[in-house]
């Protein structure tokens, strides 16, 4: 993932990052059977997915952490 494709899914919702996250855990389920076999000449790609599906988790999780922060915000301020 270069780092423009980290810039914007910054700006993509929670729900289309959980979206993302559910594809690229199914792409490298299917890659690991073609690695094996052979089929898949580029053996950095289980890897590269690996930092992929890392980088958006930590994306998802920082979201929900400003979600909880701000509900309690808005809470503390009543």
């Amino acid at each position: 993932m270069k780092r423009k494709d980290f810039v914007e899914l910054k700006s993509k919702e929670t729900s289309e990052l959980k979206k993302l996250l559910k594809e690229k855990k199914l792409e490298l389920v299917k890659i690991y059977p073609e690695i094996a076999m052979g089929r898949e000449k580029n053996t950095k790609k289980a890897g590269l997915l690996k930092k992929d599906i890392a980088r958006i988790a930590t994306l998802i999780n920082e979201k929900e952490i400003v979600k909880k922060e701000e509900v309690k915000d808005e809470n503390i301020q009543r």
